[in-house]
């Protein structure tokens, strides 16, 4: 069978070499990787990029965008038993927010579900994080809840996103701040889902726009593990409204590229937009497209300015100060920083909260226990929901200027996520959803779904938005289309009262969309209106494809009627376009001072 085996060239930093050093060192490096690109056996050569790390103000406006609300919190929506995996610099575990009653936290990879907070820390680089670290910062956004004592739960100014659920951490970070990853991601990955983690927050990248190496080790690995979903941070360079700024690994097609919005209220320094602050692009965020065209960022959440846990590892059970700090502020145990970082794990926090939605069955009725549990909701549709709901936002916030912004853009994706708009919860939303999770097709074949708009018992949704999602394939390094199998969907409406039907394509397109694996259709709607949704096997490269899809809307509660009808394949020919084709005798030569070098293997 044939296999692939890589082998990492590493050249010195030519700045910081000689005249006559550097320019041998620059004519040998590429004579040699001119030389490794014409083999036959070579498969591709690509730069090995350079990575980096890139809430009580972000719970009320994830949850309701209404100040200080958290109807999720108050109906007992708190993460509780999710685990969420978190790799980064290092976790501070004796600061009050990840505390342990039982003692310190065992740091050598093995899993107690005991524990208060820290279920795994998996020490693959060291097993501490820095003063003032990254890592302690994005864990306390995640899953933090102070506890002085590390037993007894008390609210602090800094309780995170889902503060009921638990971490499991995998250690990448140096303590001068530089990362150090699995060359196999499966390394990283395995660990946390061993403990029970379904998500994966990854504060980290690179400045790489292309799909590489990396981007299609996180595809491959949520393709094999449908119920993992990875966040990934779109990156701190889109200063100058820079277009092509996501950078890898959050070029991936699977994951959620997270760009950072402004946060509110304490979180916001003088010079900050103040209303509705969080409705305004962080001017860093990073931009898409990606290199091939696919959206990105996926969504936004508030990353400019957030207050979380501070790593004080000289100081055991630091924690909060008299009085809430400032933007841009260190006292005592919390620390407030900012960067796509930040935004990050917000999303990661508020995807365990979806995923404890489905698994206690407050599906589709918005009360504990009254609907259908789903205890392991697939990435695609826990993805689906986050960005079926996200929201428009205002502009980006330039300081001395603001650049508007469209849906879909290159600034804002598919937009902040707002968990009001994407599930119901009497008292805090009356919009319904409706979901179909795994759903397989085949090429050629469609699936049609139909529902009438019906807004009685209080439903005051004045939109119907519907979207598609779908695990892809891992496609090619350095592949220019790289989506593999393509799917459709078009939404037709007949409004009340007339018999003329108009169809709607997503993304804001006229047409199909061949680029993305989301697509959403946003239409207004009345009362009466009727929708019919088609998903179509447009072109797949494999014998079938797992889709879920998302509606919100008004159906009439649990009286709506959805009917569903399936129509087989046509048996045409498929036309099967799949990224970038390996051996063939050459490959894309990208300039740099690290490579990756693919070799095929045969065994």
């Amino acid at each position: 069978s044939n296999k692939t085996r890589k082998l990492t060239i590493v050249f010195p930093d030519i700045d910081e070499l000689g005249d006559t050093q550097r320019k041998q060192t620059k004519w040998c490096g590429f004579s040699l990787l001119a030389g490794l690109a014409l083999l036959d056996s070579v498969c591709f050569i690509e730069v090995a990029p350079v990575l980096k790390t890139g809430n009580t103000e972000a719970s009320w406006i994830t949850q309701s965008n209404k100040e200080y609300k958290y109807p999720w919190f108050d109906a007992g929506l708190t993460g509780e038993a999710q685990i969420v995996q978190v790799s980064d610099t290092g976790v501070d575990t004796e600061n009050c927010y990840f505390r342990d009653g039982e003692g310190g936290v065992p740091k050598n990879g093995v899993v107690d579900k005991s524990r208060r907070k820290v279920v795994q820390y998996d020490p693959f680089v060291d097993d501490s994080d820095y003063k003032w670290g990254h890592g302690t910062h994005v864990c306390g956004t995640i899953i933090g809840q102070k506890s002085s004592d590390g037993i007894n739960a008390e609210v602090g100014m800094a309780d995170g996103v889902a503060k009921g659920a638990k971490l499991a951490f995998f250690d990448i970070g140096h303590s001068d701040g530089s990362l150090s990853v699995p060359r196999n991601v499966d390394d990283m990955f395995n660990p946390g889902k061993n403990a029970g983690a379904r998500l994966h927050s990854a504060s980290w990248g690179s400045s790489s726009n292309s799909y590489g190496s990396q981007a299609n080790r996180f595809d491959e690995y949520i393709y094999e593990n449908d119920d993992f979903l990875i966040v990934v941070a779109a990156g701190n360079s889109g200063g100058g409204n820079t277009p092509n700024s996501v950078g890898e690994p959050a070029t991936a097609k699977n994951i959620i590229a997270v760009g950072a919005t402004q946060s509110a209220n304490a979180d916001l320094t003088s010079s900050m937009n103040e209303v509705p602050s969080q409705d305004y692009i962080a001017s860093f965020s990073s931009r898409g497209p990606t290199k091939d065209g696919r959206i990105k960022p996926d969504l936004l959440a508030p990353g400019q300015w957030i207050l979380s846990a501070g790593a004080r590892p000289d100081e055991p059970g630091a924690c909060d100060p008299p009085i809430r700090p400032s933007a841009n502020a260190r006292v005592d145990g919390v620390l407030s920083i900012q960067g796509t970082s930040m935004a990050t794990p917000v999303v990661s926090g508020t995807a365990a909260l979806v995923r404890q939605y489905f698994s206690e069955g407050f599906y589709p009725n918005g009360i504990k226990g009254n609907g259908t549990s789903e205890k392991n909701p697939s990435a695609a549709l826990v993805k689906g929901i986050l960005m079926n709901g996200a929201q428009d936002v205002v502009g980006v916030d330039n300081t001395l200027t603001v650049t508007e912004v469209s849906t879909y853009d290159n600034n804002m994706g598919f937009g902040r996520i707002s968990l009001t708009d994407s599930l119901l919860l009497p008292g805090a939303s009356s919009i319904e959803t409706r979901v179909h999770d795994r759903v397989q097709i085949t090429n050629k074949s469609t699936k049609t779904y139909s529902i009438k708009i019906d807004k009685q018992n209080d439903c005051n949704a004045n939109e119907f938005s519907s979207t598609l999602v779908w695990t892809d394939p891992p496609a090619s390094s350095g592949c220019a289309h790289c989506l593999i199998n393509d799917l459709d969907l078009y939404v037709d409406l007949t409004k009340e009262g007339t018999n003329e039907t108009i169809r709607y394509y997503p993304n804001g397109l006229s047409g199909r969309d061949d680029t993305n694996n989301v697509e959403r259709v946003r239409l207004p709607a009345n009362d009466g209106d009727n929708f019919t949704m088609t998903v179509e096997g447009r072109n797949l490269a494999t014998s079938d494809q797992n889709y879920a899809l998302v509606y919100t809307g008004c159906f009439g509660g649990t009286n709506a009627i959805i009917s569903e009808v399936i129509a087989p394949p046509d048996n045409k020919t498929r036309n099967i376009i799949i990224g970038v084709a390996c051996g063939m005798g050459g490959a894309a030569l990208i300039g740099g001072l690290g490579y990756y070098f693919w070799q095929k293997k045969k065994s």
